[in-house]
């Protein structure tokens, strides 16, 4: 198994935000009681479903990390047959073409390689799918519910603006869905993530509704469960402050038996481009204090 990266300290929260409570530390877990008023979620499940749902999209994180692996076998490659010409050459064949049959050899399996490369990369992504069966869409600003979101974000972590934030995502999951156990930071990110602000510092997940059956959050490597209530807050971070993965963060969405409404919000390390936040959501600094928000 690869080494990780050394895991540090994570990205700064207001630990006297109102109600907010420490489930785990190291990785640090928070769980926040009426984040969002039973109003405010409303209004985010109503605006979900005028905008319209779709299937949940999936991302096949650290195909940077396969494709280098394979760009250095194809670096060794020439050198390695071209070291066997001595050898080949034994046969009596001119130097040259021993070469040539040896380099011709092995750009036939690269060329091989890469077929096989690009299946497995279309495989691979359509079994990540099948780990995410939920619905969900994807709000900016201009909506009520989903400012407030934002907003209270923003002021849980004394952040400046929300351009480090990727949007708004719902999620429902009807019964029977679930989303299998998976990471929100990818090993990848400096190349992979460059465009929507790099690697993934903080997850934020409000609650919309309350789950009586199923649905649990779970943290598997860290013997931690979290049963949706209506409003609250689930705060975690995938990544230390310096972008270093932590893998203890890994959770899954267990198998829905009520319907389950999220909204999430990650935060990245540096602002995400430009295009991909909605002019909305940036005004919200210019916005006035939400009642109840932390100063």
């Amino acid at each position: 198994m690869p080494l990780m990266a050394v895991v540090g300290p994570p990205m700064p929260i207001d630990r006297s935000y109102p109600s907010i409570r420490q489930l785990h530390a190291n990785p640090d877990v928070y769980l926040i009681k009426d984040f969002l008023s039973p109003e405010e979620c409303a209004t985010v499940v109503n605006s979900a479903n005028t905008q319209g749902l779709e299937q949940s999209p999936v991302a096949y994180g650290g195909w940077t990390k396969d494709v280098g692996e394979l760009l250095r076998l194809v670096a060794a490659g020439p050198a390695v047959w071209l070291a066997l010409v001595p050898e080949l050459n034994a046969q009596g064949k001119p130097v040259l073409e021993v070469a040539a049959e040896a380099v011709g050899t092995w750009l036939t399996a690269m060329a091989g390689f890469a077929v096989l490369f690009g299946g497995w990369a279309k495989w691979r992504e359509a079994n990540l799918q099948a780990l995410r069966t939920s619905t969900s869409v994807s709000l900016h600003g201009g909506y009520s519910g989903v400012d407030a979101f934002a907003e209270k974000t923003k002021r849980l972590f004394q952040l400046p603006s929300c351009e480090r934030f990727e949007g708004v995502d719902i999620i429902r999951y009807e019964p029977g869905q679930v989303l299998k156990p998976h990471f929100d930071a990818n090993q990848g990110a400096n190349v992979e993530d460059k465009e929507r602000g790099g690697q993934v510092l903080v997850t934020v997940l409000a609650y919309l509704n309350d789950v009586n059956a199923g649905g649990r959050t779970r943290f598997g490597k860290i013997d931690l469960d979290i049963q949706p209530k209506q409003g609250e807050c689930l705060v975690f971070f995938p990544a230390d402050a310096n972008g270093n993965f932590d893998e203890q963060t890994e959770h899954e969405g267990t198998e829905a038996l009520d319907e389950k409404w999220l909204a999430r919000i990650w935060v990245h390390q540096q602002p995400v481009r430009r295009g991909s936040v909605d002019p909305a959501m940036r005004s919200l600094e210019q916005a006035r204090p939400l009642a109840g928000a932390a100063a």
